[in-house]
This record gives structure tokens, sequence and C-alpha cells, in this order.
């Protein structure tokens, strides 16, 4: 919703019947190795999931039409510096490949992270929403605070984007198999 009158934005893409764009998930690692510094406004999103037509940022129709090739996790609150993360990250999930990157408004006393882990095989819109809720108490087993809006189907995640405090950690490994 907008914030000046509580209504709901229009979603231009919908009114456009316009589909959205795809990227790879190594075309997302390469935007993290040189990320645009834009206002958040302007800034990279994506929804990790092969649907990607006009209605795509519709929850219900990710739940129904969505697969979903990459798990995403956001740190904002409480979150440790990268070191803490990736240890967090190697205890929970073993050597799995994963991107952590720190979001347009981290700072260096005040880390905030997105987190992308691929997948082996793409995961049903349906069962999204159980398998995010998995990841996310695998993690706050580790203590990090996973903010739980991205159990949603159609929420979307910030692309890398420098702000003040900009940095990334590419993990290679085996891509999550979630089978």
């Amino acid at each position: 919703t907008d914030r000046r009158n509580g209504k709901p934005k229009p979603n231009p893409h919908v009114s456009a019947g316009k589909p959205y764009d795809a990227m790879s998930f190594d075309k997302i690692v390469e935007l993290a190795k040189a990320p645009r510094k834009v206002e958040k406004r302007n800034a990279q999103w994506a929804i990790f999931s092969t649907y990607c037509d006009f209605d795509a940022r519709v929850h219900a129709v990710q739940r129904d039409r969505g697969e979903f090739w990459v798990l995403a996790v956001d740190l904002d609150k409480d979150a440790p510096n990268l070191c803490g993360v990736l240890s967090a990250i190697r205890e929970a999930l073993g050597g799995i490949e994963c991107l952590v990157y720190a979001s347009r408004s981290a700072t260096e006393a005040v880390p905030k992270w997105r987190v992308l882990v691929p997948l082996v095989e793409a995961v049903r819109g349906s069962d999204y929403a159980e398998i995010q809720g998995a990841l996310f108490d695998l993690l706050e087993e580790q203590d990090l605070t996973c903010d739980r809006t991205l159990e949603r189907t159609g929420q979307l995640v910030f692309l890398p984007n420098k702000g003040e405090y900009y940095v990334y950690e590419h993990i290679l490994g085996e891509r999550l198999n979630i089978g």
C-alpha cells in the first residue's frame, strides 16, 4: 500500500499485461560482484519463480503456478557480521552453494543480509511456504532472525544494490536438494 494514502499501489505489469523479465542465478552472482548503487525505489528485485507473467506478484497465482528455483533469506534484525552468517549457514546446511550480500541499508555497525540458496530442482509454489519455513527454522536454531515475510510466494527480494556498506560472498558447493 502507498504510505501516503493507505491505498493499494497499482501494479504496472498487471494493468499493462506485461510479463516480468527473468534472470539466472549466475547473472545475480555477477550483479553481486559489481552491484549498482541506486535508491531503493529504483532497485532491481526478483521473485525466484519460473512463473513471470504479468500477475507474478500475486501470491495466490505464484502458489498455483510458480516453481521456485532459489530460496531466499532476509536478515535485517540482530544480524551478525558476515563471518557469523556464513558460519550459521554452514552449521545449518553444510557445504551448499549460496550467495550472501549486504542489503542497501546495511552499515558495518548494523549489518543486514540477503542470502540466496539455489536448488537442485525447483519446488512447487504450493510447497514453497513450508520449505521456506523449514529453512528459517534451521537458521533460527543458529541464532539468525529471518524475516518470515519471504515465506509468501509473491514476495519480492531486492537484488544486490550497493549502499554505505557492501560486501558479498559466493560460497561454491552442491546446490540444496530438497528431495
